[in-house]
């Protein structure tokens, strides 16, 4: 699976669709349009006819114009999905088809609590990497716990109820932790998924707070309001696959692609085989740039991890990243050259 950028930015898209809607004399979507908080979001990738790449436009509002239009929010989705295919027709491969209007979320000061609790979060994720709650049904266990291992190659620190908390530790309070500081979720969809109350609940709590949310059709549709997330089709067996394209689509969302870029480059440092050295090294020319930290870091592993500095292909791509930070070279004084 291949996904692209979207050929216009969230801006672009807004301000096209505000200035037709201004001509026309419609004040109450231009009022919408106006006070949105826009992201474009990679949904599904189709191999038709060379490939079709298909996004949606995510608006959230502010709580009271919501309160306002809740109950006419299906049809103004509508209309505004009609103005998109009238709009921004000519953009094949890549195509905008659907519309989500949410109202911005207000947070707790208990959950802003939970969420600063650096014992309890390293506990649960460890230091570093891209955190995945990984949410899925029992009865897959053991497919999910290999995705989670799989996506480990990449930095992302996948988190799997079965796996992660220990016996002795209070299960409940593991995941609200675990859901309070995740960067992102994966819901494995498979048909016994739509029967757990457990998985509704883990889904909702991200939607709630609006998290990236990545739905993996294996083997059953995503239903509910998980039906207009980002979703991609796979096996549940087939792992490499899975995350592969998770990882991919957190390198290219607006929403996760810093935080997935800087655990790749970490990622590298550890790398354990020539491999997976390549696998980071696709993900992060996927992303596009890197920053200045993320050239330390890449740096660190082209000099002390014979994985990276020795496999095939890899450090010539890897310097082609780095051209934008030339390593600093320290000056020398006379002092240096005084042989005694």
């Amino acid at each position: 699976m291949t996904e692209d950028s979207y050929p216009y930015s969230p801006e672009d898209v807004v301000n096209t669709l505000a200035d037709l809607y201004r001509h026309q004399g419609d004040k109450a979507m231009l009022a919408l349009l106006e006070s949105a908080e826009a992201t474009i979001a990679f949904e599904e990738y189709d191999n038709w006819n060379g490939g079709q790449n298909y996004y949606s436009l995510q608006l959230r509002i502010p709580r009271k114009q919501f309160a306002v239009i809740e109950s006419r929010v299906e049809p103004l989705q509508k209309a505004l999905q009609v103005k998109l295919g009238t709009v921004f027709k000519r953009t094949a491969p890549h195509f905008l088809t659907s519309v989500v209007i949410t109202p911005h979320i207000k947070r707790s000061d208990r959950r802003r609590q939970m969420s600063g609790s650096t014992d309890a979060t390293e506990r649960v994720w460890g230091k570093d990497g891209f955190r995945l709650f990984i949410s899925h049904v029992s009865k897959h266990k053991k497919h999910v716990g290999e995705i989670k291992d799989a996506l480990a190659v990449y930095g992302v620190r996948g988190f799997v109820a079965h796996e992660d908390i220990q016996p002795t530790q209070d299960w409940q309070s593991e995941i609200e932790t675990a859901l309070n500081t995740m960067h992102g979720m994966a819901a494995i969809v498979t048909p016994e998924f739509k029967d757990s109350e457990w998985t509704d609940q883990e889904v909702g709590y991200a939607l709630g707070r609006g998290i990236k949310i990545i739905a993996v059709k294996a083997g059953c549709l995503p239903h509910g309001l998980l039906g207009r997330q980002q979703a991609m089709a796979a096996a549940i067996d087939d792992i490499a696959l899975i995350a592969r394209s998770i990882v991919t689509i957190l390198a290219k969302d607006s929403a996760t692609q810093n935080r997935m870029r800087d655990a790749l480059a970490e990622a590298l440092v550890s790398s354990s085989c020539y491999a997976d050295s390549k696998r980071i090294v696709d993900q992060l020319e996927a992303v596009g740039s890197i920053t200045a930290s993320n050239a330390d870091s890449i740096r660190g592993a082209l000099k002390e991890n014979s994985q990276v500095s020795k496999a095939f292909g890899v450090p010539g791509r890897l310097k082609a990243l780095l051209k934008p930070y030339p390593e600093k070279v320290a000056a020398v004084s006379d002092d240096d050259n005084v042989p005694f």
